[in-house]
């Protein structure tokens, strides 16, 4: 098996509580040995994330990017294998669907998620990724089903799909078109 590459794609702010990310990934680590965080992103929390990295021997394994322009970040995730989407389950992260959600699907890539509402609008556990509880084990234990069982290629077949009633075109055709068509039929009549 090659490299398996795992992706976070946000802020890094100390209310995000990442990490319990950056530990849930070190235990997972513990059991597969050819794995990889990239995270791409910079906030305050930024140093002591790298910090932690190397304190708990995983520097090696976790690539800090920093700020990249957006239109760069689709390179990233093109090769990436997983989209992890980790949020404390708090009211404030609850019911907003992060966008990096449906990037990361629409990307192809199964997404590991914390189980909020939000998250739980676009990912199907088991079907296009994992919804997870908000600690390091959850995490560690989702990553390890997803290596080691093979789910991932399944997953990744239909990640795409499971979005495209949100492209803008579907969007129009479905939402915007008929709207526009009732409308002027209504101001004739």
């Amino acid at each position: 098996i090659g490299e398996f590459l795992l992706i976070y794609s946000g802020t890094l702010d100390a209310r995000r509580r990442l990490d319990q990310m950056i530990m849930g990934f070190k235990l997972a680590c513990d059991r597969i040995d050819n794995a990889s965080l990239l995270i791409i992103g910079e906030g305050s929390s930024k140093r002591k994330l790298e910090e932690q990295a190397v304190r708990l021997g995983i520097r090696n394994k976790v690539i800090f990017t920093g700020y990249l322009p957006y239109r760069d970040v689709a390179l990233y995730l093109g090769a990436a294998d997983v989209g992890i989407c980790f949020l404390p389950k708090e009211r404030m992260y609850e019911f907003q669907p992060p966008m990096k959600v449906i990037e990361y699907l629409a990307s192809e890539l199964p997404v590991i998620a914390t189980s909020t509402t939000g998250n739980k609008r676009f990912i199907i556990s088991g079907f296009n990724g994992l919804l997870i509880d908000d600690n390091p084990m959850s995490l560690a234990e989702a990553l390890t089903k997803l290596h080691d069982n093979n789910l991932l290629r399944r997953m990744s077949e239909v990640c795409r799909t499971s979005v495209t009633a949100y492209q803008w075109n579907t969007i129009i055709e479905r939402d915007v078109i008929p709207l526009y068509h009732s409308l002027a039929r209504g101001k004739c009549a």
